[in-house]
């Protein structure tokens, strides 16, 4: 498959489903993050795709997704979500992170299927969410920089900090899709 991704110009991919057992071997691992090589026939090709697999699904974790009913609501006013409140829980999730991958980048997916229907709310929500974050995470001698980015500028900054740190990312020629959540499915 990564022959066919790779032949349509494709250079990076970010999904959060795999194989659990696989998937636990890599968050154990720290390396989430890899070189896809297709190998097709047994004859190596000269293509790779940077492989970014999530550590949770497309959503922050637990009470940090922020289209969770828990948190908004038909007509709430976004304006008074708790971001202060929930920055301990934030630093957590992002602790957890950073154990998970080689370098000082982390990609935080904002929100699931269907998420922003009310964009201009939830972008609010995340700018004041982002606000507060980097005000806070002095206070857990951390240097975060809490910004918006697109993926291009991810990988970007993925491959200057592995550079700069010598980080070799995993190669992993053989296939790991379908998605199975356990042996028995």
């Amino acid at each position: 498959m990564a022959d066919i991704f790779a032949e349509l110009g494709m250079e990076a991919m970010f999904f959060a489903r795999m194989t659990e057992t696989l998937k636990q071997q890599y968050i154990k691992d720290g390396k989430l993050e890899f070189i896809w090589e297709p190998n097709f026939d047994g004859v190596k090709q000269k293509r790779e795709i940077f492989a970014h697999m999530h550590l949770t699904h497309y959503n922050p974790q637990g009470d940090l997704n922020f289209m969770d009913r828990k948190i908004f609501s038909e007509g709430m006013d976004y304006s008074l979500m708790d971001a202060e409140g929930h920055a301990e829980n934030w630093f957590k999730m992002l602790q957890s992170y950073e154990d998970a991958y080689q370098t000082n980048n982390i990609l935080v997916f904002w929100g699931d299927d269907y998420a922003h229907l009310d964009a201009e709310k939830t972008y609010a929500a995340a700018e004041k969410t982002m606000k507060v974050l980097n005000e806070k995470q002095h206070e857990k001698n951390k240097n975060y920089n809490f910004k918006w980015a697109g993926v291009g500028e991810y990988v970007d900054a993925v491959f200057k900090d592995a550079k700069a740190k010598e980080v070799q990312f995993p190669r992993v020629e053989r296939d790991f899709y379908g998605y199975r959540r356990n042996e028995n499915e």
